[in-house]
């Protein structure tokens, strides 16, 4: 889930700082090395910069994967809507919003 979420964000921001994406995610920094070598690997992100404040960009092949993936995001997320119900939902925007103010 996190390698989608990177992947996610760099496409909409096409380039961010690897230490933003960790803090915008609440991820560690460890899981973001793993996550983008992974991406990376693959070659949907590409690091550029200096070794300790990198800058990740998004490559062709990622833009495309994103935008193929997108229409399947939305589907999965209106199923788990339905599953949580207005409830869950409400809770889980709480619990969303408590983590990232």
């Amino acid at each position: 889930m996190s390698q989608l979420s990177l992947l996610m964000i760099t496409g909409r921001m096409k380039s961010v700082s690897q230490s933003e994406l960790g803090k915008m995610l609440k991820l560690e920094r460890s899981t973001v090395t793993r996550d983008l070598k992974r991406l990376i690997d693959k070659g949907y992100l590409i690091k550029k910069g200096v070794v300790n404040r990198p800058i990740i960009e998004i490559t062709d092949k990622g833009a495309g994967y994103t935008e193929k993936i997108i229409p399947d995001w939305h589907i999965a997320t209106q199923e788990a809507l339905v599953e949580l119900g207005e409830d869950g939902e409400q809770a889980l925007n709480l619990v969303l919003h408590k983590l990232t103010n």
